[in-house]
C-alpha cells in the first residue's frame, strides 16, 4: 500500500485497533525519513551539505502493522507536534483491552515472603 495522508493514516489506525481488539497486536514504528534528501545528495553538492548540517529538519515516517495489514504515512517536521497529539488521542481511546496491574496482591506476597526468612 502506498503512503497515506496523516488524516487517512489516523482513521485506518483506529480501524486496525478496532479489528485487533479481541485478538491480535498492532506494531507501530516511527523514524526519520531522509531517503529523498540522501538521493538528492548523490547528485548535488548543496544537498550533500544540507544533509550534513545539524539544523536540517527531516520528515518522519510512521508505520503500523497488524497481521498482514500495513499502513504508513510521512509526517513533515512542522506538522509533527499536531500529528503526535492526534496519534496519542487515537491510541489512548482504542487501548481499552489493556488490564491494570494488581499491585495490592503483589505487595501482600512480598510482605509474607520477607517475614519468614528472619525467623529461621
Amino acid at each position: 500500500m502506498g503512503l497515506l495522508t496523516n488524516d487517512q493514516f489516523l482513521a485506518r489506525l483506529a480501524d486496525l485497533y478496532d479489528q485487533t481488539q479481541t485478538k491480535g497486536t498492532v506494531y507501530i514504528t516511527m523514524k526519520r525519513y531522509a531517503y529523498p534528501l540522501e538521493r538528492a545528495a548523490k547528485k548535488d553538492a548543496t544537498a550533500k551539505e544540507a544533509l550534513a548540517s545539524p539544523t536540517t529538519l527531516y520528515p518522519s515516517i510512521i508505520r503500523a502493522v497488524a497481521g498482514n495489514r500495513k499502513i504508513s504515512s510521512v509526517v513533515e517536521a512542522d506538522q509533527l507536534l499536531a500529528f503526535t497529539d492526534a496519534f496519542t488521542a487515537v491510541a489512548r481511546s482504542r487501548m481499552t483491552a489493556l488490564k491494570r496491574k494488581d499491585r495490592k496482591a503483589s505487595k501482600k506476597a512480598a510482605k509474607k515472603g520477607s517475614g519468614n526468612e528472619a525467623a529461621v
